[in-house]
């Protein structure tokens, strides 16, 4: 993930989220319309996170004929790679093996992931002896 850009909030994710599950551009009334399918939640405030998200490097603002639009600019790993870390970093005071370890702990990590976890382990360890 660029670290040039902010980790991402929740909200800020599920609206960039969306703009990666659309095959187009997406206006602000559209990103509002999906957000109010779940949650009381007003189109300014969307507009605002929006802007955030274009300051932030996150969205890119496009003018149509249509009217202005916006789309992804990092790919969908970046932003789970982002909240991944906000999560680690609020709720794990930055420990990765802290928040594996609360995952594990519930039963979230079945053999497969296990495995998974090995690989990424022997690669990390691979990088930090060269």
């Amino acid at each position: 993930m660029s670290k040039s850009r902010p980790e991402l909030t929740g909200a800020q994710y599920e609206i960039v989220q969306l703009a990666w599950q659309s095959e187009r551009p997406v206006s602000v009334t559209e990103l509002w319309q999906a957000l109010i399918k779940d949650r009381d939640i007003a189109r300014t405030t969307v507009l605002t996170w929006v802007q955030r998200l274009e300051k932030r490097g996150w969205l890119k603002r496009v003018e149509t004929e249509e009217g202005i639009v916006y789309r992804a600019t990092a790919a969908p790993e970046d932003g789970a790679t982002s909240a991944a870390e906000r999560v680690m970093n609020t709720l794990f005071q930055g420990s990765a093996s802290g928040l594996v370890m609360a995952l594990a702990g519930r039963g979230h990590v079945d053999a497969e992931e296990i495995a998974k976890l090995r690989a990424v382990l022997a690669e990390l360890e691979k990088r930090h002896e060269s």
